[in-house]
């Protein structure tokens, strides 16, 4: 079994409280047991819920053939420990567009692109990928109460308000949360909005084709011995998608067309007479047709492609809908198994154990914040690429503009998105007397009093010294983007991995602390853009926490310069012969994280301008970002709302003219690590809020690790206020 992304520390739960009662599970009912609604029950069990689907069906074979499983899709079931690759996904690796006549168009190596994206994208078995969440959601095994899956329930009514649920049988049940996961044709959606799904202008018909078939016919040998590839064919009007699944062995065929050449029910298994078939894509290619040729009558089905006015929203009192219910997908982009998966992610994020029943339609309005933007954009973007219910600029437009449709839908993990939504508005509750002190992307900070604002010190730091130990490495930018403070920062590409630095700084024989010094460690996120309210982008990495082990640089770099700083010990270690350097970061007593350097060796350093910081910014040749907030002084409305100060400084390269710039030749390192542990709250009752994020940071690979020693540090006099 492939394993699931790790973090980079051990994490613990320090949030419970010695005595305190168990919270009661909320009582939830998932209409429609397809990938969605078991999505979302896997990610409501998992949350300590008791959860139970109703499915109309008998399960007896799960309709579909094959299914996109997109990056955005494989990240979160991979958090829920869903593995697709486990069922015979296959990896997709190349893509290839044909004219209908057998030109090829163009072939794009999709490899070259994979480090774009955390997660890979496959190509499953539908059917394989269900079972595989039907088990996982009712295995005893696992975190939470196995999920009861009751077929051959019929609704017949749902009532928003009570979260009542009526079957065909006359049974009844009731719920705290309501979800409807039951596709296209949603009964559950009466219960929310009147829309009605409708016939767009196309169908398509779909096949599995044995790939030894393929490879045993000779027009279509050569075609059929290219593996991880999807093929498409297009004509004016219609087309044919051709990928692979099940280990590369089976063949799976969409024939897209206009809706009129085709005979369509509202039945997702219709068979389609072969001939019709053969009769719509009778101008394709030999190599296409002829595997169009070896379609099983059987198994081959013709259905609609369904559409639906978009709803005024996918919520009302206790009613959720997800999936296809919400917001049917065209398959041009691949996504509405995604977004479906998307959807109960989200819905599992918005309700951790202990939410009361009372609170569920606030939550609800949270996924709906979370998920109706996003799911109504992808859907149009699907229809954009199909042309369906558009205007002809808008599809001349979209032409051009796939690219961007994809990357809209790859870059996002709708755990971090959603998380940081239920985050914000827990932050935000009026009912709290929360106390904000930055770094404020963390959260309300339980720490010491505030004290009144001192002027800095500044004295000359031309004769004092650094030494910094840092590891750049490669990161999840989707978590990373839940850091920053604002709008106003985005990452410079929409990739979702994305490096960052964290170093170690020592500074000694600073005048201003009378000689002495102090040791810092900070974090910098590279590649980090700002637009500013006039419309200028600056550029370089972005500082979202500080720590330091002395309370007069800590509180001068946060309240004059806007350095994000909090306390904690940092223990250095060396030992030059051995070529070894280390870091031990602990508050009284309890150690949180560790840096380490081996192998060091002396290189000539390639720029002697003595730029490093006394403050710890990032390498010297960027310039950083750095967010400031300063609350209000008494004990009165201690609030967000009432901070005195609240704007982002931006700290130009170089960030002085007055650091000195002798410089010693820098040390390498490739075997350098860290890690960091997600102490509970009562040992780190002032930092747990910080420490329990980072160390959900995850670590793709070291880029660079430097110890580097630098007369002079620098004053920050170029600092501005954006």
């Amino acid at each position: 079994m492939a394993e699931a992304q790790q973090t980079n520390g051990i994490h613990t739960n320090g949030d419970s409280q010695a005595g305190a009662a168990a919270p009661a599970p909320l009582k939830v009912i998932i209409i429609g047991g397809g990938i969605g609604g078991l999505t979302a029950a896997i990610a409501l069990r998992q949350q300590g819920h008791d959860v139970d689907v109703y499915e109309q069906s008998r399960f007896a074979n799960e309709v579909g053939a094959a299914i996109n499983m997109v990056p955005n899709a494989v990240g979160v079931l991979r958090r829920l420990g869903v593995h697709v690759e486990d069922e015979g996904a296959v990896l997709l690796k190349q893509t290839s567009f044909y004219k209908h006549t057998g030109e090829l168009i163009s072939t794009n190596d999709n490899t070259k692109y994979a480090d774009r994206w955390q997660n890979p994208f496959f190509l499953a078995h539908r059917a394989h990928l269900h079972k595989h969440l039907k088990d996982v959601a009712m295995s005893p095994k696992g975190k939470g109460r196995p999920v009861p899956v009751h077929t051959s329930c019929k609704l017949t009514d749902v009532d928003a308000q009570t979260g009542t649920v009526t079957f065909q049988s006359g049974h009844q049940v009731q719920g705290d949360l309501v979800i409807g996961a039951d596709g296209v044709q949603s009964v559950t959606r009466a219960a929310v909005g009147k829309n009605q799904a409708y016939k767009s202008n196309h169908s398509a018909m779909r096949f599995l084709l044995p790939r030894e078939s393929a490879l045993a016919h000779p027009v279509t040998h050569d075609l059929a011995t290219v593996m991880n590839s999807m093929e498409m064919w297009y004509s004016s009007d219609r087309k044919v998608v051709v990928y692979p699944c099940v280990n590369n062995t089976l063949l799976n065929f969409v024939c897209v067309h206009p809706a009129h050449l085709s005979d369509t029910s509202d039945d997702y298994n219709q068979r389609a007479p072969k001939a019709q078939l053969l009769d719509i894509y009778r101008e394709f290619e030999p190599r296409i047709f002829t595997m169009l040729e070896m379609a099983d009558p059987e198994s081959l089905k013709v259905y609609p492609l369904f559409d639906l006015e978009t709803l005024p929203s996918f919520i009302k009192d206790r009613v959720a809908l997800i999936g296809d219910a919400a917001h049917p997908f065209t398959p041009h982009l691949g996504q509405g198994g995604a977004m479906a998966i998307e959807d109960g992610v989200s819905l599992g994020v918005m309700m951790p154990l202990g939410v009361r029943p009372d609170e569920v339609p606030q939550r609800l309005e949270l996924y709906n914040k979370a998920r109706y933007e996003r799911g109504t954009m992808i859907q149009n973007y699907s229809r954009i690429v199909g042309g369906d219910g558009i205007s002809d600029k808008e599809r001349r437009e979209g032409q051009f503009r796939v690219h961007e449709y994809f990357d809209a839908a790859f870059s996002h993990d709708e755990f971090h998105a959603s998380e940081q939504i239920l985050r914000e508005y827990l932050w935000h509750q009026k009912d709290r007397n929360l106390y904000w002190r930055q770094p404020t992307v963390f959260g309300p900070m339980p720490g010491p009093r505030q004290d009144v604002l001192g002027r800095p010190r500044t004295d000359t730091l031309a004769a004092s010294s650094s030494l910094k130990a840092s590891i750049k490495f490669k990161t999840s930018a989707t978590l990373l983007r839940t850091l920053f403070p604002n709008p106003s920062y985005r990452f410079a590409k929409p990739d979702t991995i994305a490096q960052a630095t964290f170093s170690v700084q020592s500074l000694t024989n600073l005048d201003w602390l009378a000689g002495g010094g102090y040791e810092v460690l900070g974090l910098h996120i590279h590649g980090v853009q700002y637009t500013t309210q006039d419309g200028e982008v600056l550029n370089g990495s972005y500082c979202p926490v500080m720590f330091e082990n002395l309370p007069d640089p800590i509180l001068s770099g946060r309240e004059e310069l806007g350095f994000p700083k909090v306390y904690s010990d940092i223990q250095i270690t060396e030992d030059e012969s051995t070529g070894t350097y280390g870091a031990r970061i602990s508050w009284r007593g309890a150690e949180w994280a560790s840096f380490e350097w081996q192998g060091l060796r002396k290189q000539e350093a390639q720029d002697s301008n003595g730029t490093d910081s006394a403050d710890a910014t990032t390498p010297h040749d960027e310039s950083v970002f750095v967010h400031k907030c300063i609350p209000a002084s008494g004990s009165a409305q201690r609030a967000k709302s009432s901070v005195d100060a609240e704007y982002d400084v931006f700290h130009p390269y170089p960030a002085s003219t007055s650091a000195g710039t002798d410089s010693k030749p820098a040390r390498h390192t490739t075997e350098a690590s860290f890690k960091i542990h997600d102490l509970d709250v009562k040992r780190l009752p002032t930092l747990h809020h910080i420490v329990s994020r980072l160390a959900e940071i995850p670590v793709f690979g070291i880029v660079e690790a430097t110890v580097t020693e630098k007369k002079g540090v620098n004053d920050f006099s170029n600092a501005r206020r954006i």
